[in-house]
């Protein structure tokens, strides 16, 4: 018995937290589709040895018909399990994962917990290495298996630490398609008035409190927010410079919005084509099966044209003082920061 009640607490932890079931707005990545099955074995076993290469020969097979059935999975979920008890299940789920990988090779800033490995997410898909994607694919060491922060996350976080006063200064903060560990350190934050909004999607990610809108027809008034987070959403926006218009709109003259898509680093100009509207069309396409475009090196220029000012940071190659590889980011991916 108490093992079935384990294996169940696993799986509800595991598909709940699945992002490919609550982010239209926002870049999915393969987080429960990996962790689920190494789950199962990690809670049962309490032996990392087989979620490393569960973890592994799962990713390695994943498809688009996989991602829907978890997706199909966790809307069901949602149906027979209440939203408290699956925060509980989930939560067990999370201690039993961080205790099996503790150790002192990676920090992750969001749950202060120290670990020895960070769990591997994302997909390989052909696209993603022919147009050499930026923040898409599979990446080893990418979600913390507390708090299910992912490499661009602490990314985020780095910036906020080191080149913001976001921690200390009384700010008004919009957060777009809200990612659960950026979430919960910013709402708690005394110096912070936080707003967060959706697009409703089936699943347990978000906080049932959370807003839900349209990022192209935002209900806010003009220079609204000091600070804007829009983490890996314009990619699923069909109409994109209509959200950088609304985005832009909200911001007060004189913030800074962290608006981060995965870019292409060999394409000069952003790749779209209407045509392509099935989710099969789009993973072969576009590398992801919600996606509506590839990011190219114009991706600066479209958020210029709508009245932004961008500067684009990295801190391996800015030499931010930090000791980086702790914290396990891609050196390759730039922050977006655009200024109005």
């Amino acid at each position: 018995m108490i093992i079935c009640f384990v294996i169940f607490a696993t799986i509800v932890g595991s598909v709940s937290t699945a992002k490919y079931s609550c982010k239209s707005l926002t870049a999915p990545d393969a987080i429960g589709i990996g962790v689920f099955p190494a789950g199962v074995i990690a809670s049962v076993a309490f032996t990392p040895y087989p979620i490393k290469s569960f973890h592994l020969n799962f990713n390695s097979i994943i498809s688009l018909k996989y991602i829907l059935f978890f997706t199909s999975m966790n809307s069901s979920l949602k149906k027979l399990v209440p939203f408290w008890l699956a925060k509980k299940l989930r939560g067990m789920y999370q201690k039993t994962s961080a205790f099996i990988l503790h150790g002192d090779t990676y920090y992750c800033p969001y749950c202060r917990n120290f670990f020895r490995k960070f769990r591997s997410g994302g997909i390989d898909l052909p696209v993603i290495y022919q147009k050499q994607i930026i923040g898409a694919g599979y990446r080893l060491n990418n979600v913390c298996p507390r708090c299910y922060s992912l490499d661009r996350d602490r990314l985020v976080y780095l910036f906020m630490s080191e080149k913001t006063n976001m921690f200390t200064a009384p700010l008004k903060v919009f957060h777009v398609a809200p990612e659960a560990c950026i979430r919960s350190v910013l709402s708690s934050l005394p110096n912070i008035t936080y707003e967060a909004g959706m697009k409703y999607q089936e699943g347990f990610y978000y906080e049932q409190s959370t807003n839900i809108l349209d990022i192209t027809r935002l209900a806010f008034e003009d220079d609204s927010f000091d600070v804007i987070i829009c983490n890996h959403v314009l990619e699923h926006i069909p109409d994109d410079r209509k959200a950088m218009g609304e985005l832009h709109r909200v911001l007060k003259p004189g913030g800074w919005a962290v608006l981060q898509v995965p870019v292409s680093k060999i394409l000069e100009k952003t790749f779209e084509d209407p045509s392509v509207t099935t989710p099969e069309q789009r993973e072969k396409i576009f590398g992801q099966y919600d996606h509506v475009r590839i990011y190219g090196q114009d991706y600066s220029s479209r958020l210029e044209s709508k009245g932004f000012t961008v500067k684009r940071h990295n801190p391996y190659r800015d030499k931010w003082p930090v000791e980086l590889d702790k914290y396990s980011i891609n050196p390759e991916e730039d922050l977006f920061i655009a200024y109005k």
